[in-house]
Formats: C-alpha cells, sequence, structure tokens
C-alpha cells in the first residue's frame, strides 16, 4: 500500500514537473535574429556530410543580408517595405564542397534572388515568389 501511494505521488510530481510544461510561443524580432534554414523550395535543408555550416541568414537593421548556403558564405544587400521584401546582387565566397552541397547551394541563392515577399510567425519565417508560391522556411534559433 505504502508503495503504490509512493508511485502515485512520484507520477504526480513527474507530470508537474517543467519539463512538461509548454512554453508560450516566442515572438522574435525579423531583423538582427539567427534564421536556420528548414526548406528551399520544398526540400528540407537538413545537415549532410561535408557540409561546413548550416543553411542560415540574419537580416541587419542597415540593410545587409548575411548568411551561408552550407558552403559558401553570403552577403547582400536588401530593401523592406512591409511584407515585401527583395535582395541586391548576392556575392558568395568562392569555396567549393561536394557537388550535392553545391546543387543545394545554388538552390538557397536562386530562392534568395527570387524573394518577393515574406511572413513571420512566432519562429518561423517564410520567403515567397511574386505568385506566393513558397521559396524558403526558416526557424530562428538564436539572435547573434
Amino acid at each position: 500500500m505504502k508503495r503504490a501511494l509512493f508511485i502515485l505521488v512520484i507520477g504526480a510530481l513527474a507530470a508537474c514537473s517543467p519539463r512538461n510544461v509548454k512554453t508560450p510561443p516566442q515572438n522574435v524580432p525579423l531583423l538582427g535574429t539567427w534564421w536556420r534554414v528548414v526548406e528551399v523550395d520544398g526540400q528540407r535543408a537538413d545537415f549532410v556530410v561535408g557540409q561546413k555550416i548550416d543553411f542560415y541568414i540574419t537580416l541587419s537593421k542597415q540593410g545587409r543580408l548575411t548568411g551561408s548556403g552550407g558552403c559558401n558564405h553570403l552577403d547582400a544587400t536588401f530593401v523592406q517595405s512591409g511584407r515585401n521584401l527583395r535582395f541586391g546582387r548576392i556575392a558568395t565566397t568562392r569555396m567549393a564542397c561536394s557537388p550535392e552541397i553545391m546543387v543545394r547551394e545554388r538552390a538557397f541563392v536562386e530562392a534568395l534572388r527570387n524573394t518577393d515577399a515574406y511572413d513571420q510567425e512566432e519562429r518561423e519565417l517564410k520567403f515567397y515568389d511574386r505568385s506566393m508560391h513558397t521559396l524558403l522556411r526558416f526557424t530562428a534559433v538564436r539572435r547573434p
């Protein structure tokens, strides 16, 4: 009987522990946040063998994009007006990686070039082309 009561109390305490409590959604700012790429044109952007760094971008208050396509670093200007977002010429370093990574990186850069609008909901960011087709999906990882 004491053992059953002990198990019941421990179970009740475990159910109330902080790890089981959901944290409320957190809104993060568009600018200054490290946005990790989750999908490029519907294809998962998971880390693959030979990849040097995650696909990511950060957008600064000064109108600069910095980031990585998994192999090369990216740099560009951008203009944001309401929900419209357009990037200027995108410069990249010229390191070579495996063909698989280079194909993915080119698709990522092309998606950035075709970006016309964005939408942000809590910790998720999406970039769209002119026809509102989802080009890129990001998740907020941290503020650098």
